[in-house]
Order: C-alpha cells, then sequence, then structure tokens
C-alpha cells in the first residue's frame, strides 16, 4: 500500500509538471529508480527499515520498470540501468530479496519479450485464479 501511494503520489506531480504522456513516464521512470537504488544500496541491508515501503522499493521499481518498458513507454536501457544496478547492490549486499527480484524480473522481461503469448498458457492463469471465493467452511 505504501508503494502505491508513493507511486500515485509521484505521478500526479509528474503529470501535473508534464504534459506529454510518453515524455512522463520517463520523468516518473527517474525518481522511481533513484529511490530503488537508494534502497537496494541502503535500505535493503537495515532491518529497522523491514517494516517501511523503502525496504521492499527495489523490487516494485524494477516490476514498475519491466511493465513500462514491455509497453513502450520507456527505454529499455533505462530498465537494464535499474537491473544492473540492483545486481551491483547485490554483489555488495547479497540479500535472497534482491536476488529474487533481479531473477524475476529477467524472467517477466525475457518471458515477454520472446514470447508474448507466455502469460496466456494455461498454468499461468491457474496460478493467478483467487481460489478463496471457492472455498467454503462451516462457522456453525
Amino acid at each position: 500500500m505504501q508503494y502505491s501511494l508513493l507511486f500515485l503520489t509521484l505521478y500526479g506531480l509528474v503529470g501535473r509538471f508534464v504534459q506529454d504522456e510518453h515524455r512522463g513516464l520517463f520523468v516518473l521512470a527517474i525518481p522511481l529508480s533513484v529511490l530503488g537504488l537508494m534502497e537496494a544500496f541502503y535500505w535493503n541491508g537495515r532491518l529497522e527499515y523491514e517494516s517501511y515501503a523503502s525496504y521492499f522499493l527495489a523490487p516494485f521499481v524494477l516490476g514498475t520498470l519491466v511493465g513500462f518498458a514491455l509497453r513502450s513507454r520507456i527505454s529499455p536501457t533505462m530498465m537494464y540501468g535499474n537491473g544492473f544496478g540492483l545486481l551491483a547492490a547485490w554483489v555488495l549486499q547479497p540479500r535472497p530479496q534482491l536476488a529474487v527480484a533481479i531473477i524475476t524480473g529477467a524472467l517477466l522481461w525475457v518471458g515477454a519479450s520472446r514470447c508474448p503469448g507466455w502469460l496466456a498458457l494455461r498454468w499461468l492463469k491457474w496460478l493467478g485464479v483467487d481460489r478463496t471465493a471457492y472455498s467454503w467452511s462451516i462457522t456453525e
């Protein structure tokens, strides 16, 4: 929720000052990348920040940049730069969440850019089904 609020705030500020949507997403990607890399290099290594969005910012930012790049809203170079920055942070501070973010971002990028229909695979759709709607329990 904290990342959503941060993203919407930045999106609103950028939209207020930049009228061109394509340029606006590029301008939005810059502070997001900076915040994500600050998280990877600084906040990620400190457990006292674990309850704040800043601790988990790098994976969210990388996912956002992958989504923007897949929709051709930003240059893939910006996404690559952020990914390589996360890789450098992982080398300096090997943390599992950074490794998972890098691997997941790479899989999403390669999967969606090389095989455009891979997200429509039946087993992937099955993984995304909300099974709580089908569960039931006896409460009385």
